[in-house]
This record gives C-alpha cells, structure tokens and sequence, in this order.
C-alpha cells in the first residue's frame, strides 16, 4: 500500500470529512442527507468488520493488506454517524432524554450505538494504542456488538428483519470459520484478490 495514500486518507478522515460535513450539514440541514450519511456510515462499518473474517476465510491476500485502513474508516463512519445523529436530533427536535427511553424504540438502541462509537472513535489513534497498551485491542472488541446495535437501530426503525438478520448470521458464520481456521478456497478469486 502506498503511503502517500494513506497519510492522506488518514488527513481526510481526521481532519478534512469533520470539516467538510460539518460545514454541509450546517448550511444545507436536510434529511435526505442525513440519511445518506447513516448509509455511507453503515457501509463502512460493515466493510471493517467483514474485511478480516472474508480475507482470511477465503484467502484473499490483496484484501488483507486494506485491514490496516479499519481505523481511517471507523473514523470516517464515526464522523458520518454523528452527522446523521445531530442532523436528526435537530430536525426532529429530539431533546428530551425520554425520547430515547425504552427497548423497543429505535432511538434507544441508535444512542447506545452512538455512545460505543465514540468510545471506538477516541481510542482510534497512536495515542490510545500506546496509552491503553493490550487493553486497545480488547476494547476494540466492542466493534461487533456496535455493528448489532447500529443494525437493530434500523431493523426497529424501518420494521424490516430480515435483511439485517441475514446480514448478522452471515457475520457470525464468517467470524466463526475464521475462529476455527476454516480456509474455503475459491479457483481464480483467491488469486486475484
């Protein structure tokens, strides 16, 4: 991997995208857009928490060497998460602590999510590392429960289980293979990947 582009990713994800977003939700607070931001911040998670258990399941070296951009993109997802979280406080005019009380109430788990994604974001720099030691790499186990509560978020909203029960059996299957060392070698696709 190039360094340039990482010391550059690294720059926009902790410098530019704060900026850049928070100037474009100040100007033009619209919910359409802080939808997108819930999209683009749910991709990514799903892209750092798959990356691994997919890269070595199936051997796919070339994607295996992008794992050490996981924290550039938790930074980034952070970042369109609190967007999507502020926008959405403020357009609904969501302040009191009551609308975020009870379990079957999307708001509730969207607020835990949001608390253990700032805890991944403030520990997601050199500082942390070296300051937390072994303990950084525990911590970061809250990734996986973070991706639960992110995807029971928009299952409870949008009333649709399906999809995001799918999507978190297909992860704890991958994460078990990957536990267990399981190599499932697909002809052609593990070379070019």
């Amino acid at each position: 991997m190039n360094k340039t582009f990482v010391k550059y990713l690294s720059i926009f994800s902790y410098y530019v995208a704060p900026i850049l977003l928070a100037v474009i939700s100040l100007l033009y607070p619209d919910k359409e857009f802080f939808k997108l931001l819930w999209e683009w911040s749910l991709y990514l998670i799903i892209f750092i928490v798959f990356i691994k258990p997919i890269a070595l399941v199936f051997g796919f070296k070339k994607i295996l060497s992008y794992m050490f951009l996981r924290r550039q993109f938790w930074v980034l997802s952070f970042y369109f998460a609190f967007f999507h979280t502020a926008g959405f406080i403020y357009i609904m005019k969501l302040y009191s602590i009551e609308d975020y009380l009870w379990l079957d109430n999307y708001l509730f788990w969207w607020a835990v999510a949001m608390i253990w994604m700032f805890i991944l974001y403030i520990t997601s720099n050199n500082f942390s590392v070296k300051l937390l030691k072994a303990n950084w790499k525990k911590l970061q186990y809250i990734t996986y429960p973070t991706l639960f509560l992110v995807v029971l978020h928009v299952a409870v909203l949008k009333h649709e289980y399906a999809w995001y029960f799918l999507l978190l059996t297909v992860f704890v299957i991958l994460k078990t293979l990957e536990y267990k060392n399981v190599k499932i070698k697909i002809p052609y696709l593990s070379d070019i990947l």
